[in-house]
């Protein structure tokens, strides 16, 4: 499969309502990329058994079944569109067939999805499949492209009512507590994007109460480029910036981890101080979690008043004391949302 394939189609079917199985996303997207920009009609797509169970990552001994479980979804799963004045409900596929003498697999989209997928002139969200291709979550799909939308706004942010972005990724029934939603959806597609695609997120809770109604998107584009065919960073040589001073994190981040924490603070100090506070939490994902806190601290919203230098006894080396009565309301915070 090329890696230049290229996914195009309209807002608001991005924008869809529908839940699909990481396979099935897989699949749809792979149909996506063969429309061609000329194309006025659906086309009937192939695709060898070989190139369905390896770039599916299924079992070939399996296929059968697999095929009929993929194709029977796509089917009979309904999505929601809405567009004007009109809801649209309709299923990905018109029919899928599998030749077992040839060894192909042809596939068609439903008619009605032609006006989301077809000669698209504005309102459209364009990306290349070898961005995304790397996901294990289906999540990390569908929220890539609801911020790829954003990514050539000024402001480079989308703010969801969190009812809206349920509704939109169908997680209502499936994660119904906030605290399970942030944990399977947010932070797993947060880590996705962030080490696999060619932009990356940070998100701000908008609290109405003590509830979480709303969340703010910080899109950034990611430095981490796509990997070439060998599958090693094109920008490889350039993101390498002296992790080793972050000795200290005993936890076992990946190298661009580091280097986005260090990015994001600018200053080594920084980190220090954010690393000592995450030891007095219990952390979900490290990771996001110190660059969201390194950004609240350089808009002063996390202070530290100069004081004596005095080891740490968490990482070993001199650290200014923190504003504790602070740390304790974030800690508060944290602790009334978990229980959200």
């Amino acid at each position: 499969m090329t890696n230049k394939l290229i996914i195009k189609k309209a807002n608001d079917l991005v924008e869809a309502r529908y839940r699909l199985s990481l396979t099935q996303q897989r699949l749809i997207l792979y149909l996506n990329a063969q429309i061609k920009p000329w194309d006025t009609e659906f086309q009937t797509y192939e695709i060898s058994v070989t190139e369905f169970c390896k770039y599916l990552e299924i079992d070939p001994s399996n296929i059968y079944e697999e095929f009929l479980k993929i194709s029977q979804g796509l089917i009979s799963k309904s999505l929601i569109i809405g567009k004007d004045e009109r809801t649209i409900v309709t299923a990905w596929l018109s029919s899928a067939i599998y030749n077992k003498k040839t060894g192909v697999i042809t596939l068609r989209f439903s008619p009605e999805l032609k006006d989301f997928l077809l000669e698209l002139k504005k309102c459209f969200t364009i990306y290349s499949l070898n961005n995304v291709k790397k996901f294990k979550s289906t999540y990390a799909y569908r929220i890539y492209e609801l911020l790829k939308q954003y990514i050539n706004t000024k402001e480079r942010e989308r703010v969801f009512e969190i009812a809206e972005l349920r509704e939109i990724l169908q997680t209502k029934e499936l994660y119904k507590q906030y605290y399970d939603f942030k944990k399977n959806v947010l932070f797993i597609a947060q880590k996705e994007l962030l080490n696999k695609s060619d932009i990356r997120f940070e998100f701000e809770e908008i609290k109405k109460g003590r509830s979480v109604a709303k969340i703010r998107f910080l899109i950034h584009i990611n430095e981490k480029d796509a990997t070439d065919k060998d599958g090693e960073s094109k920008n490889s040589g350039e993101l390498k910036p002296d992790v080793s001073e972050l000795s200290f994190i005993k936890e076992p981040l990946t190298e661009l981890d580091k280097h986005y924490i260090l990015q994001t603070a600018e200053d080594i100090e920084i980190v220090k101080v954010i690393y000592q506070m995450s030891q007095m939490n219990k952390i979900e994902d490290l990771t996001a979690w110190m660059i969201a806190m390194i950004r609240k601290y350089k808009k002063g919203e996390v202070s530290n008043p100069v004081k004596s230098p005095q080891k740490n006894k968490f990482a070993n080396f001199e650290q200014r004391d923190i504003d504790f009565e602070l740390l304790e309301r974030l800690e508060l915070e944290q602790l009334n949302q978990a229980s959200l």
